[in-house]
């Protein structure tokens, strides 16, 4: 009888076994057995066990799940694997969904990762109802700012989308990047894409004291220019007139700049060019002063001699013959180089390189700070006998 019990009890914990959530152990069970043996049967019958022990155990220990093994982590009281747990999948409560399985910490449909808007369904990543496919990812085209109304229609800065079409808030209209307020807006002012170089008051462009207005042809980017016309080299006098390489504008007109001089080069019609006579071979010394080779021009005189000291020899022309001696750090018609180097109108030659400059309008003499801002020098046209103040896109002054 003892034997066959025995066989029972062990046959009943095996039967008892499963797979459940593990939780951690925190120490050994300290339960107390207090069972009492209360029966005095005797065994008189190999058939019949009138055992009536009364199990009165008491579990009074508080063991808590402090501890998981090396491959899991402690996720409230669960220990799980998040390389494989549907439920802390990657990292503790995020949750695959339906359908989905953990594979190494993401969670796939069919061993894939669905994009952003994907559902999982029947083992394939499928966009969810009401998106479009967009390729990097499912969008509802009718309310996404970056697919408004279609894959890849972003809407502007501050917009919305409604119902497939970017809307501005009130007040503000799309101007392509952002929504803008055209009322003050400098560069929207008034409509989108007219820029305002003084202040946009009410959506018209105001320019300060002593500045006019000029318009840009769209063929040269649009806009505006608020400018002084008496200073201006590229709205000299009006701002339709722009003077030549080799004058600046002084007065409203456009005269040769220091160091120039007005010369006829013969080609009819009153037509002029401004000439450096002291290096120029074409006017050396004075207007049509032709210097034949192997002549150079150096310092007004046509001669063949050697450059003097500070300037450099130039052939124009690639043949060999040096037609002149100039300063390459200086010479606006040849600025860092002999040939190719003539700076446009409103560049100035400063140390070799042809460099922009503006002029400090409402400034009289530098420093001017408050007109020629950060990245630019306040400098005196070179040579200017009324100290022309100009603002130099430069770390220097030219010589």
């Amino acid at each position: 009888m003892e034997r066959a019990l025995g066989l029972t009890c062990i046959l009943a914990l095996a039967a008892c076994g499963g797979k459940s959530t593990r939780v951690a152990d925190g120490g050994p069970d300290a339960d107390v057995d207090t069972d009492v043996d209360s029966d005095s049967d005797v065994d008189t019958d190999s058939d019949v066990d009138t055992d009536t022990d009364v199990d009165t155990d008491v579990d009074t220990d508080a063991d808590t799940d402090t501890s998981c093994d090396a491959t899991e982590t402690l996720c409230g009281a669960v220990c799980a694997d998040l390389a494989t747990d549907e439920a802390n999948c990657g990292a503790c409560g995020y949750p695959c969904g339906a359908g989905v399985d953990c594979t190494a910490g993401v969670c796939t449909c069919g061993g894939v990762e669905c994009r952003e808007g994907e559902d999982c369904v029947g083992g394939a990543c499928q966009c969810a109802p009401g998106t479009v496919d967009c390729v990097a990812l499912c969008a509802d085209i009718s309310s996404d700012v970056r697919n408004c109304g279609g894959c890849g229609l972003e809407c502007p800065e501050g917009g919305t989308c409604d119902a497939g079409r970017c809307v501005c808030p009130a007040g503000l209209v799309n101007c392509g990047d952002y929504c803008a307020d055209t009322a003050s807006d400098e560069a929207n002012c008034g409509a989108c894409g007219d820029f305002c170089a003084g202040t946009c008051n009410s959506g018209v462009c105001e320019c300060g004291a002593g500045l006019d207005e000029c318009v840009i042809p769209d063929w040269l980017g649009g806009g505006s220019v608020c400018t002084d016309l008496d200073v201006d080299p590229e709205h000299c006098g009006d701002c339709d007139t722009t003077c030549l390489v080799g004058e600046y504008c002084k007065a409203g007109s456009c005269v040769c700049v220091p160091g120039y001089s007005e010369c006829d080069p013969g080609w009819g019609g009153g037509a002029t060019i401004c000439a450096n006579l002291q290096v120029d071979p074409d006017n050396c010394g004075d207007c049509g002063a032709d210097c034949p080779d192997p002549n150079r021009c150096s310092a007004g005189v046509c001669a063949d001699v050697a450059c003097p000291a500070g300037t450099s020899e130039c052939d124009r022309s690639g043949d060999g013959d040096i037609d002149l001696c100039t300063n390459f750090d200086t010479d606006e018609a040849h600025c860092g180089d002999c040939r190719g180097s003539a700076c446009l109108v409103d560049q100035i030659c400063t140390e070799g390189s042809c460099e922009d400059w503006v002029p400090a309008f409402g400034c009289a003499a530098c420093p001017c700070d408050d007109v020629c801002g950060e990245g630019t020098a306040c400098c005196t046209y070179p040579d200017d006998p009324d100290a022309f103040a100009i603002c130099v896109y430069a770390d220097v002054c030219p010589l």
